[in-house]
């Protein structure tokens, strides 16, 4: 990507962390899935029809004309049958997205659900999307199936008329036998090739959809960046200011409902302060304002008189900046490695001292 994308970009449904990973697992796969042997295959079922209507061609050129009247109906065949798959893709992939979405969250945050007792709820969610994903997957396969049988049928069909007409032609001493069944296996055996190599057509087409959707994912620009007037302040360490002045927010997978109007407050350096207020009040939306996971509507932010917007980049802003949340992750090792590797990020020394301080 050309930078992280911003929180919240993940906020919304179709970017959570279940939704991306069923996207990824779905999307990588199928555009895997349309190369290598597959692409092999297809180069090869082009090349052999074509050299079979050149060798049919020139033995009898009647019945190679009578025969290829076949090959536009494989191709219809083919061509419904990738409509179809496309359109079953489309309602079965938003479904899949919504149960991986309940079970990803469901684990991530796995000791607040056990916590609350609430697994049979989670699970029932579960199982409610899959039966739905289940339910949307029920039409497509009805219509899908005798579609299938058609783009089967067709070459055999092909090969029928093929060979019906290979024999009037020898009635009529126009066509020696030996030539008719070298025409026929020759069309037969491309028609064949060509079939199977187009079988793949509908992998590719998933393929195309997949690397479009992986490819806008990876050129969005995130609307969290470091602007162009700021600077890195490698020699600048904060002293603990913090102003905000006039700010106004509202979350962008909720705009219409503003979190804070017109909020000014100043935080002086080295003081414990503690924000008290009911839930969604905005307490913790400070905090991500002040590390830039969200940029605010209007307003500012600055911290030791620099506005962390226009005048600090983002790494050299968060690593004056230190934040355990209320589930940490925590690995199993010391408080020292812990403490080393998270709270003393960006700091010159991060040694003893540090931790010291720091704890």
């Amino acid at each position: 990507m050309s930078s992280l994308q911003e929180q919240g970009w993940f906020d919304l449904s179709q970017n959570s962390v279940g939704a991306l990973c069923a996207r990824l697992a779905t999307d990588c796969a199928a555009v895997q899935g349309a190369t290598g042997t597959r692409l092999g295959t297809v180069l090869q079922g082009v090349s052999t029809m074509t050299l079979g209507v050149g060798l049919a061609m020139f033995y009898s050129w009647k019945m190679t004309l009578v025969s290829l009247l076949s090959v536009p109906c494989v191709m219809g065949g083919i061509y419904l049958e990738g409509y179809v798959n496309k359109r079953a893709e489309r309602r079965e992939r938003a479904a899949l997205e919504q149960a991986s979405r309940v079970a990803t969250e469901a684990v991530l945050n796995v000791r607040t659900v056990h916590s609350l007792g609430v697994e049979e709820s989670v699970l029932a969610r579960y199982g409610a999307a899959l039966a739905a994903a289940a339910a949307r997957a029920a039409p497509g396969r009805r219509v899908r199936g005798p579609v299938y049988g058609v783009c089967v049928c067709a070459p055999t069909l092909g090969y029928a008329v093929s060979l019906a007409y290979a024999g009037y032609l020898i009635a009529r001493e126009d066509l020696p036998y030996a030539y008719a069944i070298l025409v026929s296996e020759a069309l037969i055996y491309g028609a064949w090739m060509l079939a199977a190599a187009l079988s793949f057509a509908p992998h590719f087409a998933g393929a195309r959809r997949s690397g479009a959707r992986i490819v806008r994912a990876l050129r969005r620009r995130p609307r969290v960046a470091t602007a162009p007037t700021a600077s890195a302040h490698h020699d600048w360490s904060a002293v603990g200011e913090v102003k905000f002045s006039n700010i106004s927010f509202a979350y962008p997978s909720r705009p219409n409902v503003p979190v804070l109007r017109g909020l000014s407050l100043r935080v002086p350096p080295k003081a414990t302060v503690a924000l008290v207020g009911p839930s969604g009040c905005g307490k913790s939306t400070l905090l991500n304002l002040l590390m830039r996971s969200y940029d605010a509507d209007s307003g500012s932010v600055s911290l030791d008189d620099k506005d962390i917007q226009r005048d600090l980049t983002l790494p050299r802003l968060r690593a004056q900046l230190g934040l355990v949340q209320q589930e940490p992750s925590l690995f199993s090792r010391t408080i020292q490695p812990e403490v080393r590797q998270t709270i003393c990020v960006g700091r010159t020394h991060r040694g003893m001292g540090c931790i010291t301080t720091c704890v």
